[in-house]
């Protein structure tokens, strides 16, 4: 069974699956992480940047991941996440 975020009806959504990329948050149809778009944006990338790495991310993926992350670790969740992702 798999939990989806919504973050508006038609909007890219993210979900955790058992079979995709281990559980972890990812782009539904997708098999990018969200802590990976996370990283880029943290470390200074641009959402065009994001999209020309990685091509068949939808459009709307780089905010679903940031409004993602603001429900899960709050307004600063930039703090919470390190060169190599989420403390676990």
């Amino acid at each position: 069974m798999s939990s989806v975020a919504h973050m508006m009806p038609d909007e890219v959504t993210v979900e955790t699956a058992k079979g995709v990329m281990g559980g972890e948050p990812v782009i539904s149809g997708t098999r990018v992480p969200v802590e990976t778009i996370l990283i880029y944006l943290k470390t200074g990338s641009s959402a065009r940047e994001i999209y020309e790495d990685f091509p068949t991310l939808p459009a709307g993926s780089v905010e679903a991941a940031r409004a993602w992350a603001i429900r899960t670790f709050g307004k600063h969740w930039q703090d919470k996440l390190g060169r190599n992702g989420f403390a676990r």
